[in-house]
């Protein structure tokens, strides 16, 4: 999402860091009221919501309760993902959208 919508993703970027606020639920809330109209909403908001679950995996978590400072970590955060593991995340996402 970063890379289309850039000037927004830098503004963003610059006012909270990364892993803040856009990893929060609020920003799944206001985002979702955003995109669910749109013809791929449900997907969107699907994206936005697995990102922020893999990446409470890691070991660094997320503010899901976001503007609170604690992060939230699933499983220990024991999950590392390398470059061959997102994408096969990717590509096992987009065949769950396509069977949809």
């Amino acid at each position: 999402m970063g890379t289309i919508f850039r000037s927004l993703s830098e503004r963003i970027y610059i006012k909270f860091g990364h892993r803040n606020f856009t990893h929060s639920l609020l920003f799944a809330v206001l985002t979702s009221g955003l995109v669910l109209p749109l013809k791929a909403g449900n997907l969107a908001v699907l994206g936005i919501l697995s990102h922020i679950l893999t990446d409470a995996l890691t070991y660094v978590g997320v503010p899901l309760f976001w503007p609170f400072n604690s992060h939230f970590v699933l499983l220990g955060g024991k999950l590392s993902f390398k470059l061959w593991m997102e994408i096969t995340v990717i590509l096992l996402s987009l065949g769950v959208i396509l069977l949809c």
